[in-house]
Formats: C-alpha cells, sequence, structure tokens
C-alpha cells in the first residue's frame, strides 16, 4: 500500500505518467522581417559661385630660357617705360595685358589684337636641341590656327626660321590651344613672333611662352628660309627691333668728350 502512494506521488510529481502522453510544447514563432527599399533623388549641385586658382609670382620654370616667358616684366601702360623681354608691333606699339584667373600661369599675360604682333627674346640650350611652347586663348568659335607662332635667331642674321604648330587644330575646352615644336641644336640665341588673324575687334590672350632644352618628347626640326609676306615682316620687325635694342657703347656726352681729349 505504503509503495503505491509512492509511485502515484513520483508520477504527480514529474507529470509524465498517466495515459495523457507526452507535454505539448509552446509553438515556436518564426519572425519574418520585410525589406523596405528607399529611393532617393540626389540633390542638384548648385553652380559656384566664385573659383579658387592658384598662381606662382614668379612665373615659369627656372630652366625657361625665354626672357620672360610669363609676361611678367613686359606689361606696361602706354608710354610709361621700356618693355623688357616682349615688344609689340603693328597697331599697337605696347604691350597690354590681363591679369589673375584670366592667365595661364603666373600673375600675368599679354592681350593680342587684330592686325599684332608681339616680338619675346630668349636664349639657346647650350649643345643641345630645344622645345618650344606656348599658349593662346583664341575667341569663342575660332580655331587655333588664327595665332602662329615662328621662331627665329635673334641676330636676324639670316631669313631662316621654323614654325611652332599647334598641337590640335580645335582650342580645348577652356578655349586654349597649345603650340609645340622642336628646334636644332643652334649656336645663337631664339627669339618669338607670334602673329594672328583675327578679325577686326577680336583679341587673344598670349601666355606662357616656354622655351628648354629638349626632352626628347618632341622631333627637333631644322629651320627653313622664310619666304613671302611673312618673311617681309620679319624683316620690318628686324629693323624696328634693332633701332630700339642699340648695340655697342652708348654716344659720349660733352664732359666725357672733354675728358677723353685730354
Amino acid at each position: 500500500m505504503r509503495s503505491r502512494v509512492l509511485a502515484a506521488v513520483v508520477c504527480a510529481a514529474v507529470a509524465g505518467c498517466g495515459d495523457e502522453g507526452p507535454p505539448n510544447p509552446a509553438p515556436i514563432v518564426t519572425p519574418t522581417t520585410t525589406a523596405t527599399t528607399v529611393t532617393t533623388t540626389p540633390p542638384t549641385p548648385e553652380a559656384p559661385k566664385r573659383t579658387v586658382s592658384m598662381r606662382n609670382p614668379m612665373g615659369g620654370p627656372p630652366s625657361n630660357l625665354f626672357i620672360d616667358g610669363d609676361f611678367e616684366f613686359s606689361i606696361v601702360l602706354q608710354g610709361s617705360g621700356p618693355q623688357a623681354g616682349w615688344y609689340s608691333f603693328g597697331n599697337q606699339d605696347y604691350v597690354r595685358g590681363e591679369t589673375g584667373g584670366i592667365c595661364r600661369s603666373g600673375l600675368r599675360c599679354a592681350v593680342m589684337s587684330s592686325g599684332q604682333g608681339l616680338f619675346g627674346r630668349g636664349t639657346s640650350a647650350k649643345d643641345s636641341g630645344m622645345v618650344a611652347e606656348l599658349w593662346a586663348k583664341v575667341p569663342e568659335g575660332k580655331g587655333c590656327g588664327v595665332v602662329s607662332v615662328l621662331m627665329f635667331t635673334c641676330s636676324f642674321s639670316s631669313s631662316f626660321g621654323i614654325n611652332i604648330p599647334a598641337v590640335d587644330s580645335m582650342p580645348g575646352s577652356d578655349g586654349w590651344c597649345q603650340y609645340r615644336g622642336g628646334i636644332n641644336p643652334q649656336d645663337e640665341g631664339m627669339c618669338v613672333f607670334v602673329e594672328n588673324t583675327l578679325e577686326s575687334g577680336q583679341e587673344a590672350i598670349v601666355d606662357a611662352a616656354l622655351l628648354i632644352p629638349s626632352d626628347g618628347s618632341v622631333p627637333l626640326r631644322a629651320m627653313t628660309r622664310q619666304t613671302g609676306a611673312r618673311a617681309d615682316r620679319v624683316r620690318q620687325m628686324a629693323t624696328i627691333v634693332r633701332k630700339r635694342t642699340p648695340f655697342g657703347n652708348p654716344p659720349m656726352g660733352v664732359d666725357q668728350l672733354n675728358r677723353a681729349r685730354r
């Protein structure tokens, strides 16, 4: 009797005896997730109010063989003084300039109007060919052919020169044309003459004239004899340059003459 009571107590404690079967476990709920796609439209960027650019006030690289490749010392007011590295010819007898972000290098650049030419001085690399480069910003809709670049010896001792061609027939998206070409080794200093065929009232910006020893990136070419109207203009320019640049000692004044006679 006592053992039956004990068995009943044990069965009640473990809840596993009798005819009710195994316990029913709680249902398992599987969480579900719903993916939500969010479509956003990026904001329209505002037009810039200003741009910031860096300009070196000292100009181009120290290896530049042009006297004033960036026009820092040649931009003068009309009649205010001499021009160091560049002379102006044609319908304007002084080099007019622009400043700041309009220029490609440095703080100054030249403005060349229709019918105007620019003459720039340089020297030559010793025992080496050279690479000449110049940039011009032409009017909208114009090709790079409206500006021409001619290199020749500064002594004007011959009628030989070499054309520095435009890299592309049309300007880049910024409106600038690059002119670049190689030159065989020379024994004399090299000068440059920049001309244009712009229409009346049009202007081009000229800047970043560079003449450096050849680095092998551009084929070198020999100068050829210049003929026709262009050769005539170069000869006329040479006459004016010689008058503006006297050679030898300056003429002596009265006091110097008297001292020389003693």
